[in-house]
């Protein structure tokens, strides 16, 4: 089995191996912490009605979406 990198993959790769240590911790703390924040948000917001998620812009779709996003 081969595995092919793009440039785009290389670059990101390269730029993340620069970083200090310090620097992945914190970055990954805080992809935790919008995944969490994201969590608590679908979960609260689906409790609500289609009309109170309109009266915020927001529609049932979007909310269920939040859950699919990884970051």
């Amino acid at each position: 089995m081969t595995t092919a990198y793009s440039p785009a993959d290389i670059a990101i790769e390269s730029r993340d191996s620069k970083s200090g240590l310090l620097q992945r911790i914190f970055a990954r703390f805080i992809a935790a912490r919008e995944r969490e924040a994201r969590n608590r948000m679908s979960v609260t917001l689906s409790s609500y009605t289609d009309e109170e998620l309109n009266q915020y812009g927001l529609s049932r779709a979007e909310i269920l979406g939040w859950d699919s996003v990884k970051r």
